[in-house]
């Protein structure tokens, strides 16, 4: 069985980050290539290693750390390997998901009403002071992130639901292309129950996905219907499904 380099101990050595990333961007020869497919063949704790890499790799790239010459050729990885297209979309969405998480913290009054400082009659008058001002206070405006795959591949994926109210700012839209070839520019039109509610401005997307944009106030509740166009054309069409907050 081949073990690949040790440490005097006895322990396979960790690979470098930039090593890892050579691996799995095509970049190492050929030798030292099989070398490491080797290792991962027969050690299972080299193949978690690179494949927690491999999740480094996708994100380093979907933060914009890569350099070119590597974000031009995980481009080109994409276009060829549908599975590492899914599991890219499967870490965007997470990234999203996670972005879009409200942060919860130990709000003050909370903390007030836990002090032993204050007597419980001026603890009630805060209590009721504080609910007048939260009832008259306007809500914070907010942003909404969605994730969407074409309506020809939904069958991959769940049905997406965005909750979007008066206090919904934007909701930003993520359009997966799937493989599509790519194209100079793209608009993205909303159509609602009722008719075309939005229509955006021509965007420039990377290889995978296109972004946009969309007022939060366009949106009511209900099936909407995403177009993404080319040169007026029709590429392809996502579904949301809007629900009031």
């Amino acid at each position: 069985m081949k073990t690949g380099p040790t440490t005097p101990a006895g322990e396979m050595r960790p690979i470098d980050v930039d090593i890892a990333f050579a691996y799995l961007l095509g970049e190492l020869p050929d030798d030292r290539a099989s070398q490491l497919e080797d290792e991962a063949f027969d050690n299972d704790e080299r193949f978690e290693e690179l494949r927690a890499y491999e999740v480094e790799l996708m994100d380093a790239y979907l933060s914009g750390e890569l350099s070119k010459e590597r974000s031009d050729r995980f481009d080109t990885k994409l276009k060829s390997d549908p599975e590492l297209r899914a599991r890219l979309n499967t870490a965007r969405a997470f990234k999203l998901k996670v972005k879009a998480a409200p942060v919860k913290k130990a709000s003050w009054f909370a903390t007030l009403f836990t002090s032993r400082r204050f007597p419980l009659a001026f603890a009630t008058g805060l209590a009721v002071a504080g609910a007048t001002v939260m009832v008259l206070w306007p809500r914070p405006m907010t942003d909404s992130e969605v994730s969407l795959r074409p309506l020809a591949v939904r069958a991959e994926a769940a049905a997406r639901t965005v909750k979007v109210g008066k206090s919904t700012r934007t909701v930003k839209l993520e359009l997966s292309l799937d493989g599509e070839p790519a194209r100079a520019s793209w608009n993205v039109v909303v159509s609602g129950p009722s008719g075309e509610v939005w229509r955006g401005a021509p965007v420039k997307a990377d290889a995978v996905a296109v972004q946009a944009e969309v007022p939060g106030s366009v949106f009511t509740s209900g099936r909407h219907s995403i177009v993404l166009q080319s040169n007026g054309a029709t590429v392809t069409e996502y579904e949301l499904t809007i629900e009031p907050e």
